[in-house]
């Protein structure tokens, strides 16, 4: 693998990470706006995973 694909490789990564982090965080919004309680939890649970698998690809990224 190529500098060129490795790096295209993992821009396609981290533009996939940054998407599940902003559906993760717009389902969490529309959960508190219509007041469910019922799955906030598990929504918090995975809101954090994606933001910490963000967060890690965009440190990867820029060190």
């Amino acid at each position: 693998m190529s500098e060129h694909e490795f790096v295209c490789s993992f821009d396609e990564q981290l533009a996939m990470a940054k998407s599940e982090l902003i559906s993760a965080i717009t389902r969490y919004r529309e959960n508190i706006l219509m007041r469910d309680t019922k799955n906030r939890a598990e929504l918090e649970v995975e809101l954090e995973k994606k933001f910490h698998t963000y967060e890690a690809l965009t440190s990867q990224r820029y060190c």
